[in-house]
């Protein structure tokens, strides 16, 4: 498409996984541009016309080169669960900005005393619950985090009815 004054091309640009394909479709009535909840989902750039006078550039998801936080990435969703070397962590950090929503998710107990919850027994009780366990029956916390991440993801595990008078 040549360039033309009267034209418009807007690209949309954001990290991986936070809805900007979404967005153009919402802008255009229907979709044309493909979605997942799967993170690194497009892959090129697509032009999307909007009107005659209006093209929309999908682009895939960019992390700053230098921006090496994987529990940030995990936790807004921009990193798949399976790329993580210690999704754990993630998981932990998602207990301690929200006390007892992955406990009620996952149908353990909350500790009585949220400010010293212990987020690693959390995770091995979870994990015990779930039958993700290792050899010699140690509970897969490995495995347990990623499921935890990828339900955190694709919103399965909702702030809808998290009270947050409980913090």
């Amino acid at each position: 498409m040549a360039p033309h004054k009267d034209h418009v091309r807007a690209g949309v640009v954001g990290y991986p996984n936070t809805g900007k394909s979404s967005v153009i479709n919402a802008l255009r009535g229907g979709g044309p541009a493909k979605t997942s909840s799967s993170s690194g989902f497009t892959h090129g750039r697509q032009n999307i016309r909007l009107s005659k006078k209006v093209t929309i550039i999908d682009t895939p998801g960019v992390i700053p080169y230098r921006e090496k936080n994987d529990i940030k990435h995990a936790i807004i969703g921009t990193r798949n669960p399976e790329q993580l070397e210690a999704p754990e962590n993630a998981v932990m950090a998602l207990m301690s900005r929200f006390p007892a929503l992955i406990e009620s998710h996952y149908g353990i107990p909350a500790p009585l005393d949220l400010a010293h919850a212990d987020h690693e027994n959390t995770l091995e009780a979870i994990a015990l619950r779930y039958g993700r366990i290792r050899k010699g029956g140690l509970p897969d916390t490995v495995t347990m985090a990623r499921i935890i991440l990828a339900d955190w993801q694709q919103g399965k595990i909702s702030l809808k009815d998290y009270r947050f008078s409980a913090l």
